[in-house]
């Protein structure tokens, strides 16, 4: 019965752990405009992707790209990237300047890849329910985005009731 007990307490401690979604501001330069989006960490990401609903048409080039996925769909096409480089700004003053891909992501805002972290030097502290530099911190949202996009239908449907 003990162990029993002890399963379940270490079942209990593993669903704590939080999905990194975490709140970002980014920078499209040439655009004055502040965006803060919330992006999933995804250590298995082989690059950054932003949903193409965020920033305007007018900052987005074609590139096409597909990423195999776990989803149901197997794939995740891309179809633009950044005309300019995007800053993200993960903390005050950390800062990080590159072209991040575009697509619809399901679900999400943002995908930012692992790699990006790594490229900050290491300077981030990434924990189960926060990510970290020196003082200051960021815990994860349970939110997985801030753009909803909704069918515009229904809502037409019942204006017209």
């Amino acid at each position: 019965m003990e162990e029993i007990n002890m399963l379940i307490q270490e079942i209990n401690m593993i669903s704590k752990i939080e999905t990194p979604y975490v709140e970002l501001k980014i920078y499209p330069l040439g655009w004055d405009k502040t965006l803060q989006v919330i992006s999933f960490m995804d250590t298995d990401a082989a690059d950054s992707i932003l949903n193409l609903n965020i920033v305007p048409d007018d900052h987005w080039a074609p590139h096409f790209k597909i990423f195999v996925t776990t989803s149901k769909e197997g794939f995740l096409p891309t179809k633009m990237i950044t005309k300019q480089p995007v800053m993200i700004e993960f903390f005050l003053s950390v800062l990080y300047k590159t072209k991040i891909l575009g697509s619809n992501i399901p679900g999400k805002d943002m995908i930012i890849v692992f790699y990006t972290y790594r490229q900050l030097k290491n300077c981030l502290i990434i924990l189960t329910e926060r990510t970290t530099f020196m003082v200051q911190f960021r815990r994860y949202s349970i939110v997985p985005r801030l753009f909803q996009i909704i069918d515009e239908y229904p809502v037409k449907k019942m204006e017209k009731q």
